[in-house]
């Protein structure tokens, strides 16, 4: 018993000596126990949200998509968008143009609803619908195009259910934070072996085209996908998209409500989980900050607006939670990354990815509609009221009656000329359509604004006069004769007004006669400018109110403003309480 109790003592007084006490070696030791082990939702949705698109993982996860839509009439069309940056100032280092400057690209949408499990159609129009602000609509030209984008970055957890098939799976500590020092080519590993597990196990999940026996798949976004994704997509108007910094944040917001990054937060020291902050105006957590994410598409040099062909490594978009200022955190902002370093392949503790749903362009299904299409945009003579000769039709009546391989051969080459001469004419008519249909829009505006302007103005005017009528003993004295003078001022200022609402009627009237007989043409395009204005902001609601005007215009009731009186045109525009405080100073 006395041995056991020495035993004892002595042990104690072994730990008590080597016990780190705080005024030796620092601060004293705190027992922190495990690291605490996410749920599934933390590894792979900690924010469920409306327009959320499931698909099922190994390892008993799912991994988030959200839907991305463009406006379009056909499978055919795309978007212009400016993306890039700003470019630098003449004291800022030049070169850094090369890849900070704005440039024009196409982006363009594969799926329709109809091309989606009706699962995923049913989340897309509810998410829609239950938005203030639906920007998205479907009418007798524009559809529903859409792409998808992973909701998160891929997180560990989600990235070990994948490449670990092999073994049992169990969620650890940190499954939750974006998925870290990984290669391009890793990624491309990754996406890989997820769609073929999908494809085995869970066939019916992603949207297939049934002549091709499955066309969908997943591969990281495009530089462009990234970057309209990050800006808000179809959530902001084209004004918004242009912005060179964030998506439009509440005024109770800052960016770091959205973004995880060090310029916000100096105690940062490594990735976060996913999901910590809000999501942006499509849905998405994470675009700028935490990790920095690669694309699929290579490097190209931006130069006079475009991009050039050379292309390069691969781009990193967003930045990562090590960006110490905003600049780095621009969506715009690329980033171009060698494949390798070091002679083996390039990999950095704070770079990871999402990822993006892809298709064939080019399915058996589609076939008669690309066709049709095809046809519509290389015809002749979009924009008139009778379509010119088609050239290409001569040529297919001569080619019947010619035997020379040689000549077929060049008639081909003829015909496919033409089509793409008149591809060109009708892309040219539709722009300056719109170009004349927004010019337009806007004179309604100016219209609009010099009629309330001058009203206010009446309204002033008959208040001053009000009050010299009730003090008439005033209007010879100074205090009459300053009345008097303003009297005659307003007078000036109202008649001006006026000269400048004729004027643009006038000009209103020259604009309507110069369109299209064609009304559905006009009316196709009328559609594409009212999807740019229909946004909640004042400028996109007044906006949208001129356009209605035009489009009834345009429907029938150009020949009533071209033909009638000035007095029958603003009663057609301008609202009717307006008009009647208007006309006694119009006619």
């Amino acid at each position: 018993m006395m041995h056991n109790r020495l035993v004892c003592c002595l042990y104690l007084c072994l730990v008590l000596l080597c016990w780190p006490f705080g005024s030796v070696q620092g601060a004293p030791l705190v027992l922190s126990g495990k690291s605490k082990v996410p749920g599934v939702e933390q590894v792979c949705n900690p924010k469920p949200a409306k327009g959320d698109i499931i698909l099922p993982m190994p390892g008993n996860l799912h991994m988030v998509l959200r839907a991305v839509c463009l406006p379009a009439s056909g499978y055919l069309d795309d978007t212009k968008l400016t993306l890039g940056m700003v470019t630098p100032s003449e004291d800022s280092d030049q070169a850094l143009s090369l890849t900070r400057t704005r440039y024009v690209i196409s982006l363009s949408a594969p799926f329709e609803m109809n091309n989606i499990p009706a699962e995923w159609g049913q989340q897309i129009r509810s998410w829609l619908s239950a938005n203030a602000q639906p920007t998205v609509k479907e009418g007798k030209n524009i559809s529903f195009y859409m792409y998808f984008i992973g909701k998160y970055e891929v997180t560990c957890g989600q990235w070990r259910a994948v490449m670990e098939q092999d073994t049992p799976f169990a969620l650890r500590s940190g499954d939750d934070k974006p998925k870290a020092n990984i290669s391009w080519f890793e990624s491309q590993v990754f996406l890989q072996r997820y769609t073929e597990w999908l494809m085995k196990n869970h066939p019916n999940m992603l949207p297939v085209f049934p002549k091709e026996n499955r066309s969908s798949f997943l591969r990281l976004p495009t530089e462009a996908e990234w970057e309209y994704a990050a800006r808000g997509g179809h959530k902001v108007s084209p004004v918004e998209l242009e912005r060179t910094n964030l998506h439009p944040i509440p005024r109770e917001d800052s960016m770091s409500s959205y973004v995880i990054a060090s310029v916000y937060d100096r105690t940062l020291s490594t990735t976060s989980p996913i999901g910590m902050r809000k999501p942006n105006p499509v849905g998405l957590h994470d675009m700028l900050g935490n990790c920095a994410e690669m694309v699929q598409t290579p490097f190209q040099l931006a130069v006079n607006g475009r991009l050039i062909g050379n292309q390069g490594g691969f781009v990193i978009k967003g930045g990562s939670w090590r960006s110490a200022d905003e600049e780095s955190l621009h969506p715009g902002r690329r980033i171009e990354a060698s494949y390798y370093v070091s002679g083996s392949a390039q990999n950095r503790d704070d770079l990871g990815f999402r990822v993006s749903l892809g298709t064939i362009l080019t399915p058996k299904d589609r076939k008669e509609q690309m066709v049709h299409e095809w046809e519509q945009r290389t015809s002749p003579g979009m924009g008139t009221e009778e379509k010119r000769q088609d050239v290409r039709v001569v040529i297919r009546e001569v080619v019947k009656e010619v035997e020379n391989p040689d000549v077929r051969r060049r008639l081909a080459e003829a015909e496919e000329m033409a089509s793409r001469y008149h591809a060109q004419v009708n892309e040219k008519e539709e722009r300056m359509l719109r170009e004349v249909l927004v010019g337009a829009a806007f004179t309604l505006e100016t219209m609009a604004n010099y009629a309330s302007r001058c009203y206010q103005l009446i309204r002033l005017k008959d208040a001053t006069v009000a009050l010299r009528q009730i003090n008439p003993g005033t209007s010879q004295d100074a205090v009459g004769q300053q009345d008097q003078q303003k009297i005659a001022k307003m007078d000036r200022e109202i008649f001006e007004f006026t000269k400048g609402m004729q004027g643009t009627l006038h000009y209103y009237r020259q604009l309507l006669a110069s369109l299209p007989k064609d009304k559905e043409l006009t009316l196709k395009q009328l559609e594409y400018i009212t999807v740019n204005f229909s946004f909640n902001d004042g400028f996109s609601r007044s906006m949208g109110r001129r356009l209605q005007i035009l489009k009834r215009h345009v429907e029938g009731g150009a020949q009533r403003i071209l033909n009638g009186s000035e007095e029958d045109g603003f009663k057609d525009i301008l609202p009717e309480w307006i008009w009647s405080g208007l006309k006694k100073y119009m006619i």
